[in-house]
């Protein structure tokens, strides 16, 4: 622990050294966005270029407090620091911080000093954090992708491989809610990083609670002896030598891991309930396949189909949503609603499946379709705001089979090519005649039907284009720049032949002006 008068001594002593350093330090974050308490882990890499001695002063934003300091001192509020006082060398620090309860963005400020410099130097790299709210869950597929499921919030782990921590650092407990990044030099990759009498059990090394029965009380054994889950429990022969709700597993009472669902966390089943191997084992999350029509038509029944993707077996009591009606579906997987006009999305959910929105244009007459496929594990693409009218501008939104927006989607319309944003929408023109919008992502694709329609009426129809559009209700009244009034035209052949009569007329009235003189 190093007090900060001692700190600022030790600064005072690099200030005397006249050579100047090229030593550096370097920040980098397990994740840039976090959600409401959730933890992010932040390594500090340190570059020597020669140097004896450095000192590192990390200040830790308002309102987020440190988890794990690591090797730092924090004698001063809000501060970590770290000193080393010779042999310096190049290393990693690594320090856990959870987010406050309030969303926000927040900036993470350090500054360093090693042998040769003057003046404090900034610490480089990633620095900026932003605080999002916490997506309440029940299940991993209530959450996107890279997330989990954490005490019903959904997170995204610390780290997933030991590529996401710095250099000198491995993922403890990768990809769990419990993920962190751990300096090398206390955790483990295998029994070859412990000492002796130690094996490395989720990237830490530990002594096992047991290698053998000897190592057990009386009337005891080792089960799992020399393992990560060795523990000395009760000998046995048969069930009767064993406790209430304990069963006799290769000589040992043990108490199964899981007599239900119930049981297990959330996103986890119960897999050979109340038996010797039984275990919580993360649920798989399938994949519906749905029928629907191609599209609606208002004030029309039309049948939503859900089944297995897999198996093509119908899947019953799935939620079906539209218009805001729910409604579950029969032993055949089918359940009925009435098109209504401007209701567009259809939602269909099944726990253990992966949920999947569905968007149908809704046409004012006709006859509806018969049902097509919609396979879940495809892109979807929406129109955000419904209705598309001719030469005017509409979003699409184009999301995974969970929902999530897909980013740099390739959407063709016709002649328009765009790209996706962040977001998942780009933006296109409605165009006559042109009526299928395809998006295609990594070998997945989507399309979707859409009826341009001409917009009627007055008032706000131009579109400054200089043609006179009639079927969007342009008039020399409510559009006068796209249709002005044509001056009149000459007609030349008629101008030429009045000219010649006249002329003739002329010669005329002149010879018989002449003849009587």
């Amino acid at each position: 622990m190093f007090p900060k008068k001692i700190f600022l001594i030790f600064l005072f002593f690099l200030l005397c050294i006249s050579f100047a350093s090229a030593g550096s330090v370097a920040r980098t974050l397990s994740t840039n966005s976090i959600a409401t308490g959730g933890d992010v882990t932040v390594t500090l890499t340190v570059t020597v270029s020669g140097e004896t001695y450095y000192a590192i002063d990390e200040t830790i934003p308002n309102g987020w407090t440190i988890k794990n300091s690591g090797t730092g001192a924090t004698d001063e509020a809000g501060h970590l620091k770290w000193v080393v006082i010779q042999s310096a060398a190049n290393t990693a620090y690594n320090y856990v911080i959870t987010a406050p309860s309030t969303q926000g963005t927040a900036t993470i400020t350090g500054t360093y000093m090693f042998e040769g410099d003057t003046t404090e130097q900034t610490i480089t790299g990633a620095s900026t954090i932003t605080v999002v709210a916490a997506t309440t869950c029940s299940t991993f597929a209530d959450c996107g992708a890279g997330q989990l499921c954490c005490s019903n919030s959904c997170i995204t782990p610390a780290c997933v491989t030991n590529s996401d921590c710095g250099t000198g650092n491995i993922c403890t407990d990768a990809n769990t809610c419990n993920a962190q990044c751990t300096p090398a030099s206390v955790g483990c990759t295998d029994d070859s990083n412990c000492s002796s009498g130690q094996i490395c059990c989720n990237n830490a090394c530990i002594a096992p609670a047991c290698a053998s029965s000897a190592d057990c009380g009386t009337g005891q054994v080792c089960d799992n002896p020399g393992e990560c889950n060795a523990e000395c429990v009760t000998g046995c022969d048969t069930e009767a030598d064993c406790a209430s709700g304990q069963k006799c597993c290769s000589n040992a009472c043990k108490t199964p891991k899981c007599s239900s669902n119930s049981d297990c966390t959330t996103g986890y089943q119960c897999s050979n309930p109340g038996e010797c191997n039984a275990a919580c084992n993360i649920i798989p999350i399938k994949k519906m396949s749905v029928l629907v029509p191609e599209y609606l038509v208002n004030n029309q029944s039309f049948d939503v189909i859900v089944m297995d993707d897999t198996t093509d077996a119908p899947i019953e009591g799935a939620k079906v949503t539209y218009a805001g009606t729910t409604k579950n579906t029969n032993t055949e997987g089918k359940t009925n609603f009435t098109a209504q006009k401007s209701q567009y999305l259809i939602k269909i959910e099944k726990e253990g499946y992966a949920p999947i929105t569905i968007q149908r244009f809704v046409k004012d007459s006709g006859n509806t379709p018969g049902v097509t496929p919609i396979p879940s594990g495809d892109l979807q693409i929406f129109v955000v705001e419904g209705e598309v009218y001719i030469n005017e501008s509409f979003t699409v939104l184009v999301t995974g089979a969970e929902e999530q927006p897909i980013e740099n989607a390739a959407i063709t319309y016709g002649t328009q090519s765009q790209t996706t944003d962040s977001e998942g929408k780009t933006t296109l023109t409605g165009t006559r005649n042109v009526f299928l919008i395809k998006a295609t992502n990594n070998g997945k694709t989507a399309t979707l039907q859409i009826f341009p329609k001409t917009r009627q009426g007055g008032g706000d129809e131009c579109n400054n284009n200089g043609e006179c559009e009639t079927e969007l209700g342009e008039t020399t009244e409510n559009c006068p720049e796209d249709c002005k009034e044509e001056p009149a035209q000459l007609d030349w052949i008629t101008l030429a032949g009045a000219t010649v009569l006249g002329i003739v007329a002329i010669i005329i009235i002149l010879r018989i002006y002449y003849s009587r003189q």
